[in-house]
């Protein structure tokens, strides 16, 4: 079943030799972005040297995977149980761009958004992923 949850949790898909784990940080919604910061830094350390704890791995509604690191530009993420959707980022590298007509280079990156349509359907999902595009072009707006 479904299943409404009283906070925004994500889950961050951090990859260690082992297989992959998804540790939550807590309340995106309500944090300011140098305290979400520090939350994802200490999660991320915790899941790449076996220092999470069984609660750190629970909950959330969607997960990020972040292959920026790399040399993977785009790709689609699976859906991890018992999450709903995640958004797959690829790598930020500069790209053929107009701009005023322009043909320009310019650093871009590519987003998926994954959802299960039997929590969301594909409109509002939209809506939201260009919510993030217009935040990722307009970082000021965050603050």
């Amino acid at each position: 079943g479904i299943t409404p949850l009283s906070s925004c949790d994500v889950g961050l898909v951090v990859g260690r030799p082992d297989g992959l784990m998804i540790p939550i940080v807590r309340s995106v919604d309500a944090g300011d972005l140098a305290a979400l910061a520090k939350q994802r830094a200490a999660l991320v350390e915790a899941a790449r040297t076996g220092g999470l704890t069984h609660e750190a791995l629970q909950g959330g509604a969607t997960s990020l995977s972040n292959l920026g690191n790399t040399r993977v530009d785009e790709f689609s993420a699976v859906i991890p149980l018992p999450h709903s959707s995640i958004l797959a980022v690829g790598r930020a590298a500069p790209r053929p761009f107009v701009v005023q007509e322009q043909l320009v280079s310019c650093p871009t990156l590519k987003l998926c958004l994954s959802v299960d349509h039997r929590v969301m359907d594909g409109a509002p999902a939209a809506e939201f992923l260009g919510r993030i595009a217009a935040a990722l072009e307009n970082p000021e707006t965050l603050a």
